[in-house]
């Protein structure tokens, strides 16, 4: 019973368990030493490992402080930079009436009618040529136009009719008319030419006498002190000189190219005008007309030639609106009752214009105008930036509503997720919404 006691007391593993091995009878077991162990090495006392008692408060690190005063910088810059550069854009659409319009408007340069009127008066000088093409059997004498003077004395002197004229190479020229040279001027104790200019024809018919640009003596004084102090010098060409078949100006000629000279000053003066009108006034087309005046032909109609050539002067006449006044009398007509408020209408270049009438000598008009008109209510665009810069972000939407003339607003930002608005009115854009159809 007993050994199977004992063997029960084994391990279940078959091996024998520890009182199995030291018997009672043996001697005392040795003490087990103690496995050494290594310890670290004590660290140091930190901060932590004090009480909160008796920690004290110490300075940032240069490096943190740098860090810290650099991120600081950085803000307030950027800060800075987007205040100066950002935006206010004002998307603003006024109120508005499309009315059609059909009235008839008097204007005058006295201020008797509705309209002030402005008369502009302009003048040029043209020169136009063009091909002779008629051919005629003619004999024709050389004429043109010579100035003669006087450089002899303080007297005045008198050349008789058919005076003549001696050009270098001796061919004669005869003055058509007498006339009376005025006398020399003293100046400063010199004597000064007096002159004046002649028409002059060439002795005999024929196209060698025609002549460019020259001098000429009067023969009828030489062998006299008079001979080299009364001289002439050419004008103009002398031309015309013919004989048997030759080409002839015509007064149609002449008439064809005045009619395109007229045609072109009333583009050029129209031009003038219109650049040097003020900005409130505007030519209506058919308020203007050109007058002509033939200065010069050359050579003279019925005379031969390739060529005509003329000189023409053009005085324009217009009668100019201002245009303030006549958005003023069309408002008149189709908004009686907004008599107080600033009005435009947008689009009065676009409308019709017709001239019923029209006197330049009394500087007045009576026109009409058609169409659709843009009537548009206008605002005080300073006063309304000044407005809003002192508004708050809950009052800024009375401020609009303060403004009868305005329909719409709204504000937009730029940049867009930068929501304070200027305190400065440079920094607002103010953008009008006009629309083009009703």
């Amino acid at each position: 019973m007993q050994r199977k006691f004992e063997e029960f007391q084994r391990n279940p593993s078959g091996r024998p368990v520890m009182k199995d091995i030291v018997s009672k009878g043996s001697a005392r077991p040795r003490p087990v030493e103690a496995p050494v162990v290594s310890r670290p090495a004590p660290r140091a006392e930190t901060k932590r490992d004090l009480p909160k008692r008796q920690r004290r408060f110490s300075f940032p690190s240069f490096r943190t402080f740098y860090i810290l005063v650099g991120i600081f910088v950085i803000l307030a810059a950027a800060f800075w930079v987007l205040n100066i550069f950002s935006r206010a854009k004002i998307a603003i659409t006024p109120r508005q009436e499309f009315i059609q319009v059909d009235a008839s408007i008097g204007a005058s340069a006295d201020l008797s009618r509705e309209v002030a009127l402005e008369f502009v008066s302009l003048e040029e000088t043209m020169e136009l040529e063009d091909n002779v093409d008629t051919v005629k059997n003619a004999t024709e004498k050389a004429r043109g136009q010579v100035i003669v003077y006087n450089a002899y004395s303080t007297q005045p002197q008198t050349l008789i009719a058919s005076t003549r004229l001696e050009a270098p190479g001796g061919k004669i020229y005869r003055i058509a008319n007498a006339v009376t040279l005025p006398g020399a001027k003293m100046v400063n104790g010199k004597l000064e030419p007096s002159s004046l200019e002649v028409t002059v024809f060439a002795d005999k018919p024929g196209p060698e006498y025609n002549l460019g640009l020259s001098d000429f003596t009067i023969p009828g004084f030489k062998g006299t002190t008079k001979y080299d102090k009364f001289y002439g010098r050419s004008k103009t060409e002398i031309r015309g000189g013919s004989e048997g078949l030759s080409k002839i100006i015509l007064k149609e000629d002449v008439d064809a190219l005045v009619a395109r000279a007229q045609e072109s000053l009333m583009a050029s003066l129209k031009e003038k005008i219109e650049r040097d009108l003020p900005q409130d006034i505007f030519l209506p087309d058919g308020a203007m007309q050109v007058k002509m005046s033939l200065l010069e032909v050359s050579p003279p109609v019925n005379s031969a030639g390739e060529k005509v050539k003329i000189k023409v002067k053009g005085v324009g006449e217009a009668l100019a609106l201002k245009r303030s006044d006549v958005i003023e009398a069309l408002r008149a007509a189709g908004l009686p009752d907004e008599s107080g408020a600033v009005i435009e209408v947008h689009n009065l270049d676009d409308l019709d214009f017709e001239v019923l009438t029209k006197n330049f000598e009394e500087k007045s008009m009576t026109f009409k105008i058609k169409g659709m008109a843009n009537f548009v209510w206008i605002f005080d665009e300073e006063t309304l930036k000044k407005d809003l810069t002192g508004a708050t972000r809950k009052t800024r939407q009375e401020v609009f509503k303060r403004y009868t003339s305005i329909e719409k607003a709204e504000i937009n930002f730029s940049p867009s997720w930068w929501r304070i608005f200027p305190k400065k009115e440079e920094r607002i854009v103010i953008e009008q919404a006009i629309r083009e159809n009703p």
